[in-house]
C-alpha cells in the first residue's frame, strides 16, 4: 500500500483572514493580539476574529506604519488602558460590531478578547480618520 500524504487542512476562518490581512494589512494588528491571547483555543480565536472582521463597515485606511507596529505590540493591560479614550458616536458605532458578536458568547475569555479586538479596531479606524484630515489639509499641486 502506498503511503498517502496528510496534507493540512486550513481552517475557512484562517483562509478569511489571511484574505482580510492582504487587503488590509493593518488587521494585522487584531491577529496579533489575538494570537497570544491563551486562554482562547487557537481555532476559536479564529472564528471570533473572522466573525468581527466580516462585520467590518469599511476596512481601516491607517498608514502610519510605527502606529500599527505599537498596536500590534501592546498587552492586555494596555489595551484596556486605551479603551477609555474611545468617546463618541464612532467609537460607539464600532463597540456594537463587537458587542454584536460577543452577544451569545458565554465563555468570559472569548468575550475579552473580542473586547480588546474591537478597543484595537476603533484605534486603527481613529488613526484612518486622521489619514483622511491629513489628505484633506494636503493642498494639490495642479497639473
Amino acid at each position: 500500500m502506498s503511503e498517502t500524504p496528510v496534507v493540512p487542512f486550513l481552517a475557512r476562518s484562517t483562509l478569511f483572514i489571511a484574505g482580510m490581512t492582504a487587503r488590509c494589512p493593518a488587521l494585522g494588528v487584531l491577529v496579533a493580539h489575538a494570537s497570544r491571547d491563551a486562554n482562547v483555543a487557537p481555532l476559536r480565536r479564529q472564528l471570533l476574529l473572522e466573525m468581527l472582521m466580516r462585520r467590518l463597515p469599511a476596512l481601516p485606511a491607517a498608514e502610519d506604519d510605527a502606529a500599527i507596529v505599537a498596536l500590534a505590540a501592546m498587552t492586555a493591560e494596555a489595551v484596556d488602558v486605551m479603551a477609555s479614550r474611545h468617546r463618541g458616536r464612532g467609537a460607539d458605532a464600532l463597540r456594537a460590531i463587537w458587542e454584536d458578536v460577543a452577544i451569545d458568547l458565554t465563555v468570559e475569555a472569548e468575550r475579552d478578547l473580542l473586547r480588546r479586538c474591537g478597543v484595537l479596531l476603533t484605534e486603527l479606524y481613529r488613526l484612518s480618520a486622521h489619514v483622511s484630515r491629513v489628505r484633506l489639509a494636503t493642498p494639490r499641486k495642479n497639473a
